[in-house]
């Protein structure tokens, strides 16, 4: 060490020491003063608080929508013994509904209820009974609001005979379009179904035929038990009417949709028609938990507490306060210096000796919280860890003396370095039963959905006979397989049908590489990829040689090959004709002799000429002049084939010499691509047609043959379409990072080494392949809760189900044992396999001897249709010894309701199938399937062939066949109505449905109709024997099978001697499928390797940087969630080894949910209380509020921007405050203009410009708007403040509403509850609208997409708007950007932006800014010759201010508005408060304001205008953005 710089050390440390000793020798200066004063935060709702009868039914109803009906029958007849008192109503309101849930659920139950999470859905149920004013009007007259009401086609009904005879009425009138608003059904309600609704077909709320009714009452009442009574007997009736008829093939009759939605209205209900206990939970204004409250050191930069006091208390402020001088006064203990001011010398260096050793103390911190913390674990049961960690984070400030102090060992130390060898130093994470959760924004609200989930697999594991232990391992299974359910990479063989480019090993161009593999590890400089001359990284993509894809990823080759990119790139040209037949379509016999060839085979066959002439690099050339000389426009029009054709000619004429010499002339080249036939007559080049022939074959056999419309990339195995329409190159890089990344790591490791001789070859080997690909069972964005970007929709998309229940459990799908009283599902699995790797006991099912299978298959075939057929035919030639296959057949005339099993009416192919799946008649499963194959090849359909028909494709004689089928009719009606109600009302598929379930992941395939399309769209729309292997190889990846294959791991065969006699088989899919469905839509990938490494987390366990911002708000939510459930915590410490500046500046309270008792309710009054504040220090409050809410304060008496406690009143020990919840963020990410995505105008894809509106559901549609909102060209982000309630959205008016239609709603906050049936979404006749509930505390994310009239395809909407439709887009305001006009001003936009108004826009926090914001108003307003109009951020005005606002505009006669806006969730937060108020000066401006409103002039609150702001207003920009004063005169 340097001599300078070790004295200088030592001197920090002897000053370091001198101010300890000065902070523990001075007296209790200060003790009066240590008290403090303190702060009361209070946070309530809009509306008063909910019934707790109804948030419990609401409870319910997530779980399972019949408990809620369950719930509401047993409330409405009376509990035995109920009293009136709280106490009494709370404990029957829990014993009802714990009884309907598990021990585990019940206790969430009680904090759901602490919590009121369900009070926003009761308010949006409340907010439409607001929105039936008229209809209620009408049918109430002048008398007053009644408690109960129905409506039914617009009319309130409140009498239980005039609602019978109207429904009566309805269901006998003439089908009619169901209308929107009052008097419709949406997804959200609670719809009631009968006892007779699961033989009925499914029922569509949006149907014409359907009359939805909407029941307003509360639980418990009198009038609601008998208008409840009039319609569940009429939904009863239709239910009934609606199963007969479907049974009988006839038309469907009218169907009731009835909708119960619980309110209570304290002054409708006064009598005593409404049950005491349903008044539990109202009175008063609804109180909210689950939001922190932090009071932070303020940075005095500059003084901006108000000085409208008596001078003399603010004398100790004269000299102001540096910067960062509250944190330096903390960390130094608060001493000085020791008075000794003629010491020049020493005074010259104080600075310096405060700056190093305010430096050392903090050095350390993070390793002394630690110790604190560690030190009350092992003090004994009597301390809390969790209890430490929560006063060090929450307090720090206070406490950083005390921290400072603190000792800890060299063992610590060596501990910390040692697990931030494998966890970076600070990194912080939740592992919730070992998945990965943000600690950044996890709020109460998202914590007990998570909680919920994690929950109802307990629950689930529990209910198929697992024991707790085997229930817990199987719970962390998800973890450990994190990250490990990326798709299978894709073996294509590339010997034929593949044009390469380029070939790094052995091309000339490439010798003056390195092939050293570990050139790769060297580090390169950012941007550039390493230049290894081996073919590590290989590129094939498959396109139609006759769409534009084909001209981009050639011009990216051709890009690639010139700029010499470490990339193998080949192109493989797929005609669309030739893969068909190449697949064995029916009707595809390929080109046909004499038929001119289409733009595909013309275009194929030029690229494979021009390959074999002249080679893949001229190739990529002609591509890319291809692609150069047609423009986007072009590329769409209506004679894009001929287009093309004709470019390509005259290129090739231009380029056929320039390339080199060949025997063949362009002329002859061209005549041979434009040959009749398939080419042969026409002296093609064979080997041309050969690579043709072989690129089909390829990309038919490989499954990727209906991607190839749009282009499809397999890098290294990883397939990557192109759905988006963007840039190829966008989408190799992204592809190829991670590849390049991947190999990089196995060349470390030692994977991969110089003796890999085939690196392709060798990289499959290592990562596993398949050699098929089919998108159905796969699908390339097959990531969780992926939406696809190209905004299609799947006809057929893969669900998951749980294999849990009465209906889906292991004892409603072990095979059936074939007696009359014997339980389960009538069906015969064929396999598993022997498996000669099987260990003997791995292999035996218990004491049953059966094979254990790790995966079931379900086959659900329709057997009367060609596809079913085929189907069967495929699953039985599959053999496998991971997995089992059982046929289910889907008779249409099974399982019929009222009919009696012996009349059940059933094909002859249907009684063959049903003998075969049941396991009634025995027969060889190789020989079987060549029956079928025999079947399929007859012309007649299945369903028309005859028994006598079907003996000769059976090869069995018919004395046989009819003698088996007579023996078997008493069992087969009943096997045959066994898999026929499985499939509909378990599987939840309908009537000829064909469809494959693995381990309850349901992959429903289309029909006859649909699969015999000659296009290659239709790959993979009937499956191959080979799809098997591929849907097991997807449950091993994404239902946490073990690679083993042994099912269930330790969930299932270490609970081998407890499971014993059960069929473990259905057991094992059981475990699989409930802990695939529970799977969280976003899985962090690292939650298997953090598992791994911190393997002492069971249950949950925190990884907390003790001096942080997440542990201020963590340590208190988990030592709620111990309390509360008995949750096990295990808590890893990772904290910062040094700090260079102080870790935490604020004070911080997290607001929770008091715990209610048995005999009593949770107390409501919930708020955030500190204690023991310092009184001279200057604070700053915050809200630290869920992403979702927009709160602002309503009452307080001082400034919460400066607060200082000392000022208080004598008799007043806490400054109290009042904010309220103004909305929930209603935000959407992807809204994509379908029209513009396939018109490829990338620039367009996100319609930026356009507005959304928000309006009732029962508003007209020319009523004003709720919410407006503007979606913006980033990431076509847009978000909207909304209360709780149902609305609608729609394109706004002008050029948005003409150019754009909102088409498609996707709300993916959450899946529906498991078992809710309702498979439909809500689109609507009305495309124009969607509906949308905005009902949890935890907002909504929603996907919007938009299609633009062809008319205006090419028109940019703001361009458009300001050239042709001003004043209509100008008339639109924005408020959910701009915020609701309060009372008393004007509206928010004039009718035309050039109106002579003037506006200013001006921010302001603290009393003293804001009283000079009222000087820079006032004088604004009287130096201006023009009107003005005022626009104020709302976020941080205090109460005084917004209410002064009003006043004094009407005193001085200007316009004003008060605008709000919310963050971003997805932009970077600043945390300091003036860095946020900045940001509204300068980064928001573009969404702060209406469309309409063209320029405005920001006034600092510090101002004093002093001349006519006309002038500025008429300063001409010249197009610039911004106008602002130069910061120095050196830079004008």
């Amino acid at each position: 060490m340097p001599r300078r710089l070790g004295s200088a050390l030592s001197a920090a440390v002897a000053a370091a020491a001198v101010v300890l000793l000065l902070a523990a020798a001075v007296p209790l200066a200060g003790a009066a003063r240590a008290q403090g004063k303190g702060a009361k935060i209070t946070l309530q709702a809009k509306w008063e608080g909910t019934p707790f009868l109804h948030e419990a039914a609401e409870f319910l109803a997530d779980e399972d929508p019949a408990l809620f009906w369950e719930f509401i029958d047993e409330w409405q007849e009376g509990l035995p013994g109920l009293g009136t008192s709280p106490q009494q109503c709370w404990a029957g309101i829990r014993a009802a509904a714990g009884a309907r849930l598990s021990p585990a659920m019940a206790r969430l139950l009680d904090v759901s209820l602490a919590a009121r999470q369900y009070s926003a859905r009761l308010q949006a149920f409340h907010q439409l009974a607001e929105d039936s004013a008229a209809e209620l009007a009408a049918a109430a007259g002048a008398g007053s609001r009644p408690c109960c009401w129905a409506l039914l086609n617009g009319q309130a009904y409140t009498e239980a005979g005039q609602l019978r005879e109207a429904v009566h009425a309805a269901l006998a009138a003439e089908a009619h379009e169901a209308g929107g608003g009052a008097g419709a059904v949406y997804p959200f309600d609670h719809v009631y179904a009968s006892p007779a609704a699961p033989a009925a077909p499914h029922l569509n709320i949006t149907a014409p035929g359907t009359v939805p009714v909407e029941l307003f009452a509360p639980i418990g009442s009198l009038c609601g038990s008998q208008l409840h009574e009039v319609l569940a007997a009429a939904a009863a009736r239709s239910d009934a009417a609606a199963a007969a008829a479907a049974a009988a093939g006839a038309p469907p009759p009218r169907r009731l949709a009835y909708a119960r939605r619980p309110l209570f209205d304290a002054a409708a209900c006064a009598g005593s028609e409404v049950q005491a206990c349903t008044r539990l939970g109202t009175g008063e204004r609804l109180v909210l938990p689950g939001y922190g409250v932090e009071l932070a050191l303020k940075n005095m930069e500059y003084n901006a507490q108000d000085d409208k006091k008596d001078a003399g208390t603010d004398k100790k402020q004269e000299g102001g306060e540096e910067e960062g001088g509250e944190e330096a006064a903390a960390a130094e203990g608060g001493a000085d210096d020791d008075g000794s001011e003629d010491d020049g010398v020493l005074q010259a260096r104080l600075p310096a000796l405060r700056a190093a050793c305010r430096l050392l103390k903090l050095k350390n911190l993070g390793l002394q919280a630690a110790q604190r913390v560690l030190n009350a674990a092992a003090a004994g049961p009597d301390q809390d860890p969790l209890a430490a960690l929560q006063e060090l984070a929450q307090d720090f400030p206070r406490l950083v003396r005390q921290v400072n102090q603190q000792k800890y060992g060299k063992s610590l130390r060596l501990a910390v370095e040692g697990l931030q060898r494998y966890v970076p130093a600070g990194a912080q994470f939740l592992l919730l039963n070992g998945l990965m959760l943000d600690t950044r924004d996890l709020s109460l609200y998202d914590l007990l959905d998570t909680l919920r989930a994690e929950v109802r697999l307990y629950d689930a594991l529990s209910s198929v006979g697992l024991p707790p232990a085997q229930v817990r391992q199987a719970q962390l299974l998800r973890g450990s397989a994190a990250g490990a359910d990326e798709p299978p990479r894709l073996r294509l063989p590339l010997q034929d049908g593949v044009l390469w480019v380029n070939d790094i090993e052995q091309d000339e161009k490439y010798e003056d590489w390195p092939a050293d593999l570990n050139s790769l590890l060297m580090p390169m400089f950012p941007g550039r990829l390493p230049s290894v001359r081996r073919n590590v990284l290989t590129a094939v993509y498959l396109f139609d040689p006759a769409t534009p894809a084909a001209l981009d990823i050639g011009a990216l080759a051709r890009q690639a090959d010139l700029q010499m990119w470490p990339l193998r790139i080949g192109l493989v040209p797929v005609v669309a004709q030739r893969a068909a037949h190449a697949r064995g379509a029916p009707g595809n016999a390929g080109p046909k002799s004499g038929d001119a060839p289409s733009t595909s085979e013309r275009m194929g066959r030029l690229l494979s000429l021009i390959y074999r002439a002249h080679g893949g690099e001229a190739l990529a050339e002609f591509l890319f002049e291809l692609r150069t000389g047609i423009s986007p426009a072009e590329q769409q029009g209506s004679g894009w084939g001929e287009l093309l054709w004709e470019r390509a000619s005259r290129l090739l004429a231009e380029q056929w010499e320039v390339w080199g010499e060949d025997e063949a002339t362009a002329e002859q080249v061209l005549d041979q691509a434009t040959a009749p036939g398939d080419g042969t007559a026409a002296s093609l080049d064979p080997a041309a047609l050969k690579l043709l022939d072989a690129a089909a074959e390829l990309a038919a056999n490989s499954g990727l043959a209906g991607k190839c419309q749009s282009g499809v990339l397999v890098l290294n195995g990883v397939v990557s379409a192109n759905e988006g329409g963007g840039s190829w190159q966008g989408v190799t890089m992204q592809a190829l990072q991670p590849q390049l990344q991947a190999v990089q790591e196995d060349v470390y490791m030692q994977r991969l080494t110089e003796r890999s001789i085939d690196l392709l070859e060798d990289i499959l080997k290592l990562h596993g392949s398949v050699s098929r690909y089919n998108p159905r069972i796969m699908p390339l964005d097959s990531g969780a809760g992926y939406i696809r970007i190209s905004g299609e929709t799947e006809e057929f998309a893969a669900r998951q189900l749980s294999l849990s229940g009465p209906l889906l459990g292991p004892n409603a799908t072990a095979a059936h044992p074939g007696t009359p009283d014997g339980g389960g599902l009538w069906v015969h699995y064929f396999g598993p396999e022997p498996s000669l790797v099987d260990d003997d006991d791995e292999g035996q099912g218990g004491q049953s001897g059966q094979q254990l299978a790790a995966v079931t298959h379900w086959v659900v075939a329709d057997v009367g249709s060609r596809s079913g057929l085929r189907l069967v035919a495929a699953a039985l030639q599959h053999r496998s010894s991971q997995g089992r296959v059982g046929l289910l057949v889907n008779a249409a005339g099974a399982a019929a309701p009222g009919v009696p099993l012996a009349q059940q009416q059933l094909l002859p192919i249907e009684r063959v199938l049903v003998a075969v799946s049941a396991g009634l008649f025995d027969t060889d499963r190789s020989d079987f399937v060549e029956q079928l194959d025999t079947i399929l090849q007859r012309p007649e359909l299945p369903s028309e062939l005859t028994l006598e028909q079907l003996d000769d494709a059976l090869g069995v004689s018919p004395a046989r066949w009819r003698a088996a089928l007579d023996g078997f009719a008493g069992q087969l009606p009943a096997a045959a109505a066994s898999q026929a109600r499985f499939v509909r009302s378990a599987l939840d598929l309908p009537r000829h449905a064909n469809a494959v379930v693995t381990n309850g992941r349901v992959v429903e395939l289309p029909g006859d109709a649909s699969s015999a399309r000659a296009d290659a769209s239709s790959a993979g729309a009937e499956l191959e024997p080979a799809d098997f292997e591929l849907l097991e190889l997807y449950a091993q990846r994404n239902q946490f099978l073990p690679g083993g294959g042994a099912a269930g791991g330790p969930g299932v065969t270490g609970a081998r001697g407890v499971l014993a006699g059960a069929d473990l088989s259905s057991t094992a899919a059981a475990v699989s499928s409930a802990l695939a469905a529970s799977k969280p839509a976003d899985v962090d990938s690292r939650s298997g390797r953090v598992a791994d490494i911190i393997t002492s987390f069971s249950t949950q366990g925190p990884s907390l940087t003790p001096l942080s911002k997440p542990a201020q708000r963590l340590a208190p939510l988990l030592r709620f969630l111990r309390a509360a459930l008995g949750t096990e915590t295990h808590l890893l410490l990772n904290p910062q080894r040094e700090y260079e500046d102080m870790p935490l500046k604020t004070f911080y309270r997290y607001v929770l949910p008091a715990l209610p008792r048995w005999r009593r309710p949770a107390d409501g009054r919930h708020h955030a209380e500190f204690s023991r504040l310092p009184g001279s220090k200057v604070l700053t409050l915050g809200m630290d509020e869920p992403e979702a809410w927009l709160v602002e304060p309503v009452q307080a008496q001082h400034d919460l921007d400066n607060l200082r406690l000392e000022e208080l009143p004598a008799g007043q020990p806490a400054m109290e405050a009042l904010y309220e919840l103004e909305a929930l963020m209603l935000t959407g990410m992807l809204c994509l203009d379908l029209a513009s995505l396939q018109a490829r105008l990338r620039d367009q894809i996100h319609p930026r410009g356009v507005q959304l509106q928000l309006l009732p559901l029962s508003a007209p549609p020319t009523a004003p708007p709720l919410v407006d909102t503007l979606v913006m060209s980033n990431l076509g982000y847009f978000p909207a403040q909304v209360p709780p309630r149902a609305v609608e959205a729609q394109a706004g008016a002008g050029v948005g509403r003409s150019q754009q239609a909102v088409h498609h709603c996707v709300l993916h906050r959450r899946p529906p509850p498991a078992g809710s049936g309702q498979r439909a979404a809500v689109s609507g006749a009305d495309a124009h609208q969607v509906p949308v509930a905005l009902t949890s505390f935890t907002g909504k994310h929603m996907h919007l997409f938009c299609v633009s009239t062809p008319a205006r395809l090419y028109e940019d909407v703001l361009e458009a708007g300001a050239a042709g439709d001003g004043g209509a887009r100008s008339g639109a305001k924005v408020s959910s950007w701009a915020g609701k006009a309060e009372a008393g001003s004007e509206p928010a936009v004039p009718a035309d932006a050039e109106d002579g108004r003037i506006h200013v826009f001006t921010v302001a926090s603290g009393h003293m800014y804001e009283r000079l914001q009222k000087i820079m108003v006032l004088s604004a307003t009287k130096r201006t010759t023009a009107r003005v109009k005022f626009w104020f951020i709302k976020n941080y005005m205090s109460p005084q201010m917004k209410a002064f606002v009003p006043y004094m505009a009407r005193k001085y006669d200007f316009d004003y508005e008060f605008v709000t806006y919310k963050w971003p969730s997805w932009l970077h937060k600043q945390t300091e408060k003036q860095r946020i108020i900045w940001a509204y000066k300068i980064l928001f401006l573009d969404v702060l304001f209406p469309l309409g409103l063209k320029k405005v002039i920001f006034c600092d609150s510090d101002q004093v205008v002093r001349a006519d702001l006309l002038e500025l207003w008429n300063m001409d920009l010249h197009g610039a953005p911004y106008g602002y004063t130069p910061f120095c005169r050196q830079q004008p």
